[in-house]
């Protein structure tokens, strides 16, 4: 993932994601826009965000509701927030997914995604709510936004969730990051113990892969190939590995 400026070439990218914001100017909107129109992807997170882009999609009625406590159902498991929300009538908007004002899936809801061609607005903020109170709800929620607009990842990680994942390049060469993410918790200070992660299966869809190399080790990963995808297995993750991919 890149942080892109409006100045930067969008076209380079399948997904732009807008956190909560108040403004973008107009020659970023219509950018952003047009990135859409050509096939692009458009994830806004936030309340306020929400209601700047049902603004420009042509929503015309919607509520922007104070802060309060809500609960997100992904998974058949609820994981709770508070944020301010917004709350489109769907005349243009799409709705889909529950939250809730309670944690009692029993209770009336209101959506807790809306979609408009490749829009997806969140109507909540998601971004700092994840960063205080991160939970596995929270991320699974992303993620299957994520990927009911990209479709199957390019790179997929089976056997955790605990396992972020960076594909970057240098000096011409494409490498492979997994970094265990499983440790300190939200709202803990310090942690003296970050648990191994075992048995991870890692597919790629990348194209043409000659060979993998685990670094620094440079030995050669035994590869498989599975529906279109190559695949291979990391018997153990404790902090970082690092892979080169030869294509």
């Amino acid at each position: 993932a890149d942080i892109v400026m409006e100045h930067h070439d969008f076209s380079y990218y399948q997904l732009l994601i807008i956190p909560e914001c108040k403004f973008l100017s107009e020659q970023t909107m219509k950018k952003i826009l047009e990135f859409e129109k050509d096939g692009g992807s458009v994830l806004i997170i936030g309340a306020k965000a929400s209601k700047l882009f049902g603004d420009w999609l042509g929503v015309r009625k919607y509520t922007l509701l104070a802060e309060q406590k809500i609960w997100i159902e992904e998974n058949a498991r609820l994981g709770g927030l508070s944020s301010e929300l917004f709350a489109s009538e769907g005349e243009v908007l799409s709705a889909g997914g529950r939250i809730y004002e309670r944690n009692d899936v029993t209770e009336t809801y209101r959506p807790a995604f809306y979609t408009h061609n490749r829009y997806c607005l969140i109507p909540f903020d998601f971004g700092e709510s994840y960063r205080r109170k991160g939970n596995c709800v929270m991320r699974d929620f992303l993620g299957r936004r994520i990927k009911d607009l990209l479709g199957t990842p390019r790179i997929l990680v089976c056997g955790s969730r605990h396992v972020d994942v960076t594909l970057s390049r240098c000096d011409g060469g494409l490498y492979l990051h997994l970094v265990n993410t499983w440790g300190a918790q939200p709202g803990m200070m310090v942690f003296d113990e970050i648990p191994e992660i075992h048995e991870l299966e890692v597919s790629l869809k990348l194209g043409k892969i000659r060979r993998i190399i685990a670094l620094p080790e440079n030995k050669e990963i035994v590869l498989n190939q599975r529906a279109g995808r190559v695949v291979f297995k990391v018997e153990k993750l404790w902090i970082h590995m690092a892979f080169r991919l030869e294509m």
